[in-house]
């Protein structure tokens, strides 16, 4: 730990040497959110939130230096106000060689509707409702580049767990997941190495890439805790072996990502579909792209996996404006029970250069209580965001 603080020291001082040369951006974010009915856990049914994120970079020669913390302060859960880097790392490049030592965040996966092989960091899961807005992971990393392919290698240090919404935050389980009750399979705990390697390259028109993660699994098994009446999570270890690809085929675009994973379970899952694009629709600049993905998981569980045989259905439109507007709506089946559905609506344009609005709308319904859904099924919200970019 200390070498860790040594080297951000060590950052800083070399950033403010050599402050003239160094970039600064970011952005402020305000939501407020808007319950259409009182939850099963709770009744609020307004929510504001206030997030900042700064980016400070710096490079010279052969050397890069990347800085992005995180704060987020909410009206209703103190466990929703919330503060960490998304990045604090040093870059050092020499030809085709890559070397990364800090925190950052990697992303892996294709699809639109979830990225299911995105194991690296560990999820804000009081974010966002689609998983998409991860913690910083402290690690060690080298990749080796030619002119297609890639090769990365990651030491992935100090586990990083999970926030968890409190007795006063909503879209939560019935009973509050207490993270002090927390316990690994590994007896080194949250401080046990995890390591993974992944391949990129491109066959033809095909791009893939292929990954191998070995580590503690990000998202945990919830156990009942009796004594505190409260979830506790476990964390087993997982072996995990995944693909992901694309293919660009004229107006088609085909995504492929899955894995097979070894951990409490030995399972496979796998999102697989397409996009097909209408250019210039009503003879405009507006584009039209038709998204359709299937969701599979071998353990067949609704109470284990969202997506175990699920069909999503969305489509997305690009205005090609000078504000840069969009749209996009998607509703996602379970193909076993028709009263399980959940349905989101995103709307984007900015004000200007520095301003940008977003709406986004969610819906969930669940057609039984072994749903992993269920809770959530009168949380239903529209959210209204202002972004300010600097």
């Amino acid at each position: 730990m200390k070498r860790g603080v040594n080297l951000y020291f060590s950052i800083l001082i070399l950033l403010a040497s050599n402050v003239n040369a160094v970039e600064m951006q970011g952005n402020l974010n305000m939501e407020q959110r808007h319950y259409i009915s009182e939850g099963e856990q709770q009744e609020k049914q307004y929510e504001a939130t206030l997030s900042f994120e700064p980016e400070l970079y710096y490079s010279r020669d052969n050397i890069e230096i990347n800085i992005k913390p995180y704060a987020r302060a909410n009206s209703i859960d103190e466990n929703k106000s919330d503060f960490y880097f998304k990045e604090f790392n040093f870059i050092y490049t020499l030809n085709a060689h890559e070397f990364k030592v800090g925190i950052d965040q990697v992303f892996w996966g294709v699809a639109e509707s979830q990225h299911i092989i995105d194991v690296i960091n560990q999820t804000d899961t009081l974010a966002s409702v689609d998983f998409e807005q991860k913690i910083g992971q402290p690690m060690l990393q080298y990749t080796y580049y030619t002119n297609e392919s890639s090769l990365q290698f990651f030491l992935l240090t100090n586990f990083e767990e999970p926030p968890y919404a409190s007795n006063e935050g909503r879209l939560r389980p019935a009973l509050v997941v207490d993270p002090s009750l927390a316990h690994f399979e590994s007896g080194k705990g949250k401080n046990r190495r995890d390591f993974a390697v992944r391949y990129s390259d491109r066959l033809t028109s095909i791009d893939y890439s292929l990954h191998y993660f070995n580590g503690i699994q990000r998202n945990p098994v919830l156990q009942y805790s009796a004594a505190h009446n409260a979830l506790a999570p476990f964390y087993p270890n997982m072996e995990q072996v995944g693909l992901e690809s694309q293919l660009v085929y004229e107006n088609w675009l085909f995504k492929f990502e899955g894995y097979h994973r070894h951990s409490t379970d030995n399972y496979t899952a796998l999102t697989a579909g397409f996009e097909y694009s209408f250019v210039g629709i009503f003879d405009s600049l507006w584009d039209l792209n038709l998204i359709g993905e299937y969701q599979y998981d071998s353990r067949q569980n609704a109470s284990l996996a969202q997506g175990q045989n699920d069909l999503f259905l969305g489509a997305r439109i690009t205005l090609n404006d000078m504000n840069g507007t969009t749209a996009l709506i998607g509703v996602a089946r379970d193909l076993d029970d028709s009263g399980t559905r959940s349905g989101r609506l995103e709307l984007s344009s900015r004000f200007n250069d520095s301003w940008r609005w977003r709406i986004e709308g969610w819906m969930f319904q669940a057609g039984s209580q072994q749903e992993i859904t269920f809770f959530a099924a009168k949380d239903d919200f529209l959210q209204f965001t202002v972004e300010y970019y600097f």
